[in-house]
């Protein structure tokens, strides 16, 4: 949500830089049209920084309801503060669906949708149940979406999207490793440290794994030795 609220106000800064210059041009070669179209860039920034206002204000209240509940003495996705969070979602993805013309706009409200919805099943299951069960599923959680982030990753070729898949596997692996020192029994810790080293192995090898996003630089060396081949 940080990232979000920084986009949102770099767009907010540069509708009213675009405002100023636009007025003051408007006003020296006395132009009507830039004149009022200078006071649509104010009127998209005005609408930017209501946006920014609501979501950062939002988001805070939702996340310090979802952490005031008492650590392991709540049913995850079954409280009052869990509609709460809901509301917040709902209210971004209508922002997001209402800006879908919006170039400026519609991707970064998509990224909240999806920055905001990862927030919230973390907070819900971070004190859920108990210790160990919490653990459990922060383990689950990280490694799911780890492979989810690297799968859309490498099909989209995005690679930002794949280190934060393998960030996340290095989360539910350190997580796991960690929390295993705690469990009773020396063949249960051995069979979690196993588990959490083959997880990590996996991911990372299906990170690196041929076949994923290639820079247009490495693409071009392949190209211009392929060419050299073939005239030799």
């Amino acid at each position: 949500m940080e990232h979000l609220r920084r986009a949102i106000g770099w767009v907010v800064a540069l509708n009213l830089g675009y405002f100023v210059v636009e007025f003051a041009v408007a006003l020296a070669i006395g132009s009507v049209s830039l004149f009022a179209d200078s006071i649509d860039f104010l009127e998209d920034a005005s609408i930017n920084v209501l946006i920014l206002i609501g979501l950062a204000w939002s988001a805070l209240a939702a996340t310090a309801h979802l952490t005031d509940r008492p650590a392991y003495q709540y049913d995850p996705f079954a409280t009052k503060e869990t509609l709460i969070a809901l509301g917040v979602l709902a209210a971004i993805a209508a922002a997001w669906r209402l800006a879908v013309r919006d170039q400026k706009l519609e991707p970064i409200l998509r990224a909240g949708v999806v920055g905001w919805l990862f927030i919230w099943v973390h907070q819900e299951i971070l004190f859920a149940y108990n210790r160990t069960a919490a653990t459990l599923l922060r383990v689950t959680y990280y490694a799911t979406t780890s492979v989810a982030a690297v799968a859309v990753g490498r099909s989209r070729k995005l690679p930002w999207l794949r280190h934060v898949g393998l960030a996340l596997a290095v989360m539910a692996a350190g997580t796991a490793l960690y929390n295993a020192r705690n469990l009773g029994s020396v063949g249960a810790r051995i069979g979690a440290d196993l588990v959490a080293a083959v997880f990590l192995l996996a991911i990372a090898y299906w990170y690196r794994r041929p076949g994923g996003y290639r820079s247009p630089s490495s693409s071009r060396t392949n190209t211009n030795t392929a060419q050299t081949n073939t005239n030799y």
